[in-house]
């Protein structure tokens, strides 16, 4: 969830409640009315907007009588007059904030409210008079806030407080954790359970600007120096920085007031700001520890595929810094199925191509069909309610009078050109969907239209790969999914059964985003989250969680696991890990893991005089 405080941009408009809570509470049916009455071509799209039901619910807060808008905007004018009239600075008197679901998440009204009321809580304004409403006409379904910033009773200053989008964004990980929603990042984030502030110095590589990912569907260049920055940032010369750099198959050069760091990639040449990549790589903070720019030695040779490979493996569904294990189980067979999902993957990337060669010739030829189609179906719906209008007419007016039969028989032709319309911006999107060259799209048109199992496999890697990034640090397990499709997984050999959770007690139950499975306790409280690659256990110090787990990913994962979380969690998952005879990727672990596999084997008991 993220919380945005709206600023109105006109200063004199926002000391007027009514124009505010109209804002939030209803949409200008009024408005769109007299549009349709006299409508023109440039009107449709505000038409649209302005008749959408998008408000699914409102409230009043700490406003007495009756719970209405109208008595909310009276309210609120009143203490407005009454902190002028006393001398308070009022010029900007309402507080106005909304706080945004991720797509997928669809709250009910009372945990929009919930939220809303936490939020404000947080802020120390519960006291205040308000309003609020939830909307569910876009993606993130959200919910509006506006209340005064001075108390109704004796004019004090309530809130906010300073720097309050830190006090909203910690907020926002209370309300998820309460709700059960997905993390957002912010300067707060969620560690076992608790809300804790995220570290100041973390590298830049969420920004938007320093991914390409929101272009063509795979990590730039900022994810890809992500394991290098270290050394990046400790070079102290300008012929270092473009020896460690032209390793990497990059380069960087000055553009502007600062630079940029550039390189080839799935989609030819691409650049970022490296202020975007590292805040120790911008122009200021480079000229002042390096000097004055220094073009590279002719003489010095840049490798230009690893940017490539890196967003190849990527798109394949690999995680590029995933651990391995010298000493996995079964190491021919693991061989022999990542060979087959090799050759898979490579003639998915060749379809890609393939697909990228084609696609635009074939939009574009698709695209001027449709709006031959579409003109000829506006055609035909204006005739069909031009030849219709007059019997309608007649048929509402016998019934209803004139008047009203005007008003039904526009609104019968609105709502028919709508509908046509909605259906046209449908098709348009699929089409365009289908003929995109974002490789997110291109596997979810192959996907869809194909069941090609090769971009569902490369799906779910994205998906993991974008979830491990938050996730590193929470307590669980993660591997490489060995099994096909439909194969089903047995729990690993251990002490399952004897604990008050396991899998064989547990309530089973699907996401709300239907991204994973939930196993909880008889209690109803959520214990396991099971997302294919990743494994959560909801606490670290849950031993009884953490067993089910292994039980669950053991033989999914060619029983080998990278177990994540904690110190003291990842030395007990190891030794667990140890007893029921399960490989622990994690390089640091692997001395614990020996030792309790030494442990066991000296404790086993000698049976050899009862034979």
């Amino acid at each position: 969830m993220l919380a945005k405080v709206i600023k109105r941009k006109a200063p004199a408009r926002k000391s007027a409640p009514q124009e505010l809570l109209d804002y939030i509470d209803e949409p200008d049916k009024g408005r769109a009315d007299l549009l349709a009455q006299g409508r023109d071509s440039g009107a449709a799209d505000l038409i649209t907007y302005a008749a959408r039901e998008g408000v699914a619910g409102s409230g009043c807060l700490n406003i007495p009588g009756a719970q209405t808008k109208e008595n909310a905007i009276a309210t609120l004018d009143a203490i407005v007059r009454r902190a002028r009239a006393k001398g308070l600075d009022a010029s900007d008197p309402l507080y106005h904030v909304a706080l945004n679901w991720q797509p997928g998440e669809q709250p009910t009204n009372e945990q929009a409210k919930a939220a809303a009321l936490h939020t404000l809580k947080a802020l120390g304004m519960q006291d205040a008079a308000g309003m609020y409403a939830i909307h569910r006409d876009t993606d993130h379904h959200h919910v509006h806030i506006a209340v005064c910033k001075y108390d109704p009773q004796d004019l004090r200053y309530l809130g906010p407080p300073k720097q309050d989008f830190l006090v909203l964004d910690k907020a926002m990980r209370e309300v998820e954790l309460a709700q059960g929603w997905a993390h957002s990042p912010g300067p707060y984030e969620v560690q076992d359970g608790r809300v804790v502030r995220a570290p100041k110095n973390r590298p830049r590589e969420q920004n938007q600007e320093a991914s390409i990912e929101r272009v063509h569907g795979v990590p730039g260049i900022a994810a890809y120096c992500t394991p290098h920055l270290d050394k990046l940032c400790a070079a102290r010369s300008w012929p270092d920085l473009h020896r460690d750099l032209g390793a990497l198959g990059l380069r960087i050069e000055p553009k502007h007031s600062g630079y940029i760091i550039a390189g080839e990639g799935l989609h030819g040449t691409q650049a970022v700001k490296a202020s975007a990549v590292h805040r120790n790589l911008s122009g200021k903070a480079l000229d002042a520890r390096l000097g004055s720019y220094l073009p590279p030695s002719p003489r010095a040779s840049a490798r230009t595929d690893t940017l490539l490979d890196f967003q190849k493996r990527c798109a394949a569904g690999i995680e590029p810094t995933a651990p391995e294990n010298p000493t996995a189980r079964d190491p021919a067979k693991r061989l022999q199925q990542r060979l087959e999902r090799e050759r898979e993957r490579a003639a998915l990337l060749d379809r890609y191509a393939e697909h990228c060669r084609t696609a635009p010739k074939a939009r574009r030829a698709q695209m001027a069909a449709l709006k031959e189609q579409h003109k000829r179906e506006r055609q035909a719906l204006f005739a069909a309610t031009s030849g219709t209008r007059r019997q309608r007419k007649a048929e509402h007016s016998a019934a209803f009078g004139d008047h009203i039969a005007a008003l039904l028989t526009q609104s019968e032709d609105t709502k028919a050109l709508a509908a046509l319309k909605a259906a046209h911006g449908a098709q348009i999107t699929s089409v365009k969907a289908i003929y995109s060259t974002n490789w997110r799209q291109f596997l979810e048109m192959r996907a869809r239209l194909h069941d090609d199992e090769a971009a569902i496999a490369a799906l779910r890697g994205i998906r993991y790969r974008e979830q491990r990034k938050r996730s590193k640090n929470s307590p669980g397990f993660e591997g490489e999914d060995l099994q096909h499709p439909g194969q089903p997984g047995h729990p690993a050999g251990g002490i399952e059964g004897a604990d008050a959770f396991s899998l064989a007690t547990a309530q089973i139950e699907v996401s709300r985003d239907k991204s994973c499975v939930i196993y909880r306790d008889e209690a109803g409280a959520e214990r396991v989250r099971d997302a294919g690659q990743r494994v959560d256990v909801v606490r670290s110090d849950d031993d009884e969680a953490m067993r089910a787990a292994l039980g669950l990913v053991a033989k999914r994962y060619g029983n080998e696991v990278f177990i994540t979380g904690d110190d003291a969690y990842k030395e007990r998952a190891a030794r667990e890990c140890a007893k029921r005879g399960i490989a622990v990727a994690n390089v640091e672990l692997t001395h614990i893991w020996h030792e309790e596999r030494e442990r066991k084997s000296n404790k086993a008991p000698d049976r050899s005089s009862e034979r």
